[in-house]
């Protein structure tokens, strides 16, 4: 399949994005993008897809319908990579991912990021230093001009968001509490620009949410923790998605138990942390719920 340049061109002006800035997010040389959209080259299928990241459009399954058999192995397995992060099977994650690192689309672009990200996600021995070191050349890829103190401004994708995620996770275990803050709370700000499809955007933000309000919590911000607890609730439910649900109420009784909130509003909280963890299949998070409820606030469940 090749892809009009002049489609190229509206679907681009129709989100306001500069031809600079387009280019440099799909890893491409701004020449390169002209003459694709004054009709001199033409685009290939896998740049027309993250042309679709880079501008926030669904990716819809009319494509799939021009990919040979092994670029659609390659496409099935991305798909499952991404789940296999979302429900946390690390292992399994691990053990695809040297195969997807040689498959078919591992040049493009947004492909490379996702394996920086994926690798240094499941790695447990990588030093919070070097994660960083390498989570900010895969944002490079992109954002040649990354500027940490204008993410709020950013028309990030949902891969850079990620990376930037892990950045601040690892910035805040090696002490750099306040800027890691600082760059989810960025992050968020920057919630109306990124460029991703509603799909994604209902698992990253209450994510995002979730390591707020932890974070707030463990340096004694306990307001401010409550007060990201109740809008990582709120974006969960506008995007009628439970998967951080059960953390969030959970952070959120931490934080009540901290400003002396009577035991039976405690354990309302406790219990509808445990029972909606039950029922979206997050057992491991509810068998933690169910030991600190114990320990940490005398509830027995």
């Amino acid at each position: 399949m090749k892809v009009r340049g002049e489609l190229v061109k509206k679907l681009r002006k129709e989100v306001g994005l500069s031809q600079e800035k387009t280019a440099e997010k799909m890893g491409i040389s701004q020449r390169y993008l002209s003459y694709i959209e004054t009709g001199k080259l033409e685009m290939d299928i896998w740049e027309f897809i993250f042309l679709m990241e880079v501008l926030g459009h669904p990716k819809e399954n009319f494509w799939m319908l021009y990919l040979d058999s092994t670029e659609y192995e390659n496409y099935l397995t991305y798909r499952h990579l991404n789940k296999l992060l979302r429900d946390n099977k690390l292992e399994e994650a691990s053990k695809l991912l040297p195969d997807f690192e040689k498959g078919v689309l591992a040049e493009k672009t947004f492909i490379k990021q996702f394996v920086v990200y994926v690798r240094i996600f499941i790695d447990r021995e990588i030093s919070p230093e070097k994660a960083i070191d390498e989570l900010l050349k895969a944002l490079k890829m992109t954002t040649k001009n990354y500027d940490e103190t204008n993410i709020a401004n950013e028309r990030m994708t949902h891969n850079e968001v990620r990376i930037l995620w892990l950045i601040a996770n690892n910035l805040f275990e090696i002490g750099e509490r306040d800027r890691a803050i600082a760059m989810l709370e960025a992050i968020i700000d920057s919630r109306e620009n990124i460029r991703a499809s509603e799909e994604d955007k209902k698992t990253l933000y209450p994510s995002i949410m979730v390591a707020l309000s932890t974070y707030l919590g463990r340096m004694g911000k306990i307001k401010e923790s409550i007060k990201y607890c109740e809008e990582g609730l709120a974006i969960s439910k506008s995007y009628n998605s439970l998967l951080y649900v059960p953390v969030l109420i959970y952070n959120l009784a931490c934080g009540e138990l901290t400003q002396g909130a009577e035991a039976h509003v405690l354990k309302e909280y406790i219990l509808e942390a445990y029972y909606c963890a039950r029922a979206i299949g997050r057992h491991n998070t509810a068998e933690i719920i169910k030991n600190d409820a114990e320990k940490f606030f005398g509830i027995i469940i």
